[in-house]
């Protein structure tokens, strides 16, 4: 059987790049618990503003409460504390890697307890107290990328020998926690999402009574417009249409796959061409638009929220509409999906989104009747 024509069981899906626990996971490894502690205690204080962190460890001590021990030890599959400023909700265990995937998924950071769990990169702590316990953790260090000394000790020739480019690495000191911080939160902006755009052009127009992406403004059509002012602010635009539209635009489409999702179906197939972008999303029927609308939102983007989106004083919610999602809402998306619910809106609104006040609310004028087209028309002629 020739590669051409080798069957395959499953077909390929573009996958989110990811550790186990979040998009950039770093494992410390080689000091004692209580250092790695309270390096990542620093680390999350300084970077917990603009980053969604958590902290994988192990516990150290018993369950909080006894309700939540005794309840879990019956067999329980769940516990739910509502308490007066968050609800706990805490699994006896992720069994898999996938659980572990799915329950950290809108975590940008994780900072992880070298000492009891793996991770996709590692930095080496040199530790005196701990340096027999590094030597039995060498297989753990597959993509070291830097190495805090805790104390002035030369690099061990067990290190030298399993990590020859070891040299080359950034050395910090642990006491130095400035230099520890901005080392994380440069590879934090490195990784950070491309943002792609998605001009929604798939919609069936019926109050309309045609295509609202053809419809002229200034002579000009609309998909046209909106695709112009954003070849200017982001490197790739996407429309999305049907395929039986045959819509002829200058710019890559991505067809529905899910039909009759409405503008959901639509983002979430723009996620399942490239799950690792963020995608900012424009509806074809927001005629009033320009560039400081665009950049007002791309300039308030918030990688720790799920995603960024204008406040409507119409609507008086959020505008699904004219908003980035990040990489994290994808999943969020398809829960909805899942129960039931279509509507952009409600993910926005159940969702850790940030919400931004437009600076010319009438920019969000939404066009969608013969009526609202006139009016637009005769605002953008003035």
């Amino acid at each position: 059987m020739t590669a051409e024509n080798k069957h395959t069981k499953h077909n390929k899906m573009a996958r989110r790049v990811s550790g186990t626990y979040g998009a950039t996971e770093i494992v410390f490894v080689g000091g004692t618990c209580t250092k790695v502690q309270d390096v990542s205690r620093s680390i999350i204080t300084e970077l917990s503003k603009d980053y969604a962190v958590s902290y994988i460890d192990a516990d150290h001590g018993s369950f909080d409460t006894p309700e939540k021990g005794d309840f879990l030890e019956q067999g329980g599959s769940m516990f739910m504390s509502d308490k007066q400023e968050s609800i706990q909700l805490v699994r006896p265990s992720l069994s898999n890697g996938f659980d572990a995937r799915i329950a950290f998924n809108e975590c940008d950071l994780a900072l992880v307890n070298g000492n009891h769990f793996q991770g996709e990169a590692q930095i080496v702590m040199l530790d005196s107290v701990k340096i027999k316990s590094l030597e039995k953790r060498v297989a753990q260090l597959t993509n070291v990328i830097a190495i805090i000394k805790v104390e002035d000790l030369a690099i061990p020739d067990f290190l030298l020998k399993a990590l020859p480019h070891i040299n080359e690495l950034p050395v910090l000191w642990y006491t130095d926690t400035y230099e520890i911080i901005n080392f994380i939160s440069k590879r934090l902006e490195d990784q950070k999402p491309q943002l792609n755009a998605l001009i929604l052009a798939g919609g069936k127009s019926s109050r309309m009574g045609q295509d609202k992406a053809l419809l002229k403004y200034d002579n000009q059509r609309q998909v046209d417009r909106i695709l112009t002012l954003l070849q200017a602010k982001v490197e790739e635009v996407y429309v999305s249409c049907r395929r039986e539209q045959n819509l002829e635009v200058d710019a890559p489409k991505i067809f529905d796959r899910m039909e009759d999702m409405g503008p959901l179906g639509a983002i979430t197939t723009a996620f399942r061409e490239n799950p690792n972008a963020a995608w900012l999303v424009v509806a074809c029927d927001l005629p009033m638009i320009d560039s400081d609308v665009i950049d007002q939102l791309i300039s308030s983007r918030s990688q720790k929220h799920t995603a960024t989106a204008f406040f409507n004083h119409e609507t008086g919610f959020a505008e699904p509409l004219i908003t980035i999602w990040e990489p994290k809402s994808y999943m969020r998306m398809l829960e909805f999906e899942a129960l039931g619910f279509s509507c952009p809106r409600k993910v926005l609104i159940n969702s850790d989104t940030l919400l931004l006040k437009p600076h010319n609310p009438t920019k969000l004028f939404n066009v969608n009747t013969p009526e609202d087209f006139k009016v637009a028309a005769k605002a953008l002629e003035q």
